[in-house]
């Protein structure tokens, strides 16, 4: 299981999400993180693929690029949900 997080970092929650973001790597090392530009090619092709039109997003994807779950928005859920997808 891995997270994407597909955000802007120029905006005004680029910081924010940079920061959950460490901090979920804080929580457990292991897990994998992608931050991915929404803007960039991969962003844009990920939010296609997953049907996201709203950013931040918090993406649990297992290695086969299925998506288990979603958290879209400026509301970032708490650690131990997010711990329960990726563990």
């Amino acid at each position: 299981m891995k997270l994407i997080f597909l955000y802007k970092s120029i905006s005004e929650f680029g910081r924010i999400t940079e920061e959950f973001a460490q901090r979920i790597r804080d929580f457990n090392p292991q897990i994998q993180i992608n931050l991915i530009e929404s803007e960039s090619f991969e962003g844009i092709e990920k939010a296609s693929l997953y049907d996201i039109m709203t950013f931040p997003a918090i993406l649990a994807v297992t290695e086969d690029s299925i998506l288990e779950n979603a958290w879209i928005g400026p509301s970032f859920p708490s650690i131990d949900e997010v711990m329960f997808y990726v563990r």
